[in-house]
């Protein structure tokens, strides 16, 4: 039995598009379940652009079938990953999720339900990404690796570790007081700390870092990623609600370096490959922007100048 895909979508119908005709060219999309989620408009002049991706979802074929959940009020995309991978499952065992921006390649669907079968059972494993650095592939010869730290462009999670998850972070002054803990919550991208800040103490509403934070808080667990990336993100190009315009993260599907997924082997060791964990913090590092902001929060500043934050950071972008 294959495991459903949930892809959530909002107002962008031309990213939407290519990720689901992707989507549609992997070898096992006929007999996968494809559910969709189409938030609300947040303002009016979302509107249109919310109708014409609804428009194009009521034409999807080529799956085994095709479920459209239109929302009736703006979720926002934190609580509509929530409430969706939640509701998906109640029905099933695992679960692979999407984002209308990102294009996978024609064996995405047949790694990941060989990584969710394979995995089911290990407790040290948290999450399964499709997703993987542009340098993972001269890193080694392993097919996948282990980091800590998990993956929010194309993922696979099982309903056992998704269950009873702190979606509120209660434990965060536990967290946040502890140095060595900050230290380790940190060690796969220095970027992690001032995310949950800004969740917590900020205006931020994002699903990944909550996720992140309750893989930490069960015992450091894993995330499984692909040595070559079967997903490429068409959306950092300034279009998306809360993406931002940079190429760093950009793949191509190399053929003549790609995985066997047939042949993959589960590992039973759980040995992290400290070159990997270098690649990681070399390229998810702490934003100036984040740092200030964080500063000009904690000292009560920023509700007295947030325009004028803002004017500053738009120009050093």
């Amino acid at each position: 039995m294959l495991f459903p895909v949930v892809l959530f979508v909002y107002n962008r119908a031309d990213h939407t598009k290519q990720t689901i005709d992707a989507l549609k060219n992997n070898i096992l999309a006929p007999l996968t379940d494809l559910y969709i989620y189409s938030d609300f408009p947040k303002a009016n002049s979302d509107i249109q652009a919310v109708k014409e991706v609804r428009c194009l979802l009521h034409n999807i074929n080529g799956f085994k079938s095709v479920t459209i959940i239109e929302r009736d009020r703006n979720y926002g995309l934190g609580k509509s990953v929530i409430q969706g991978v939640t509701e998906i499952l109640k029905r099933h065992d695992a679960v692979i999720v999407l984002e209308d921006d990102l294009v996978t390649h024609k064996d995405f669907l047949t790694y990941m339900n060989k990584m969710l079968e394979l995995f089911h059972d290990d407790p040290e494993v948290f999450s399964i990404s499709g997703y993987s650095l542009p340098n993972m592939r001269s890193i080694g010869t392993e097919d996948y690796y282990f980091v800590p730290r998990i993956s929010s462009w194309g993922w696979g999670c099982w309903k056992d570790r998704w269950e009873d998850l702190d979606w509120d972070i209660k434990k965060y002054k536990q967290l946040i007081s502890d140095k060595r803990a900050c230290q380790l919550f940190n060690c796969a991208g220095n970027d992690m700390l001032d995310m949950l800040i800004h969740q917590v103490e900020g205006e931020a509403e994002s699903w990944a870092i909550r996720f992140d934070y309750n893989r930490f808080i069960k015992g450091n667990l894993l995330t499984i990623y692909p040595r070559v990336s079967f997903i490429k993100n068409i959306g950092m190009d300034g279009s998306g609600v809360h993406g931002e315009n940079t190429c760093k993260f950009d793949n191509e599907f190399d053929c003549k370096r790609f995985i066997n997924v047939q042949g993959i082997e589960k590992k039973y060791n759980h040995d992290i490959n400290p070159l990997v964990i270098s690649e990681f913090k070399n390229v998810y590092k702490r934003k100036f922007k984040s740092i200030i902001l964080i500063y000009l929060r904690r000292y009560a500043f920023y509700n007295y100048h947030k325009k004028i934050y803002k004017n500053v950071m738009g120009l050093l972008k």
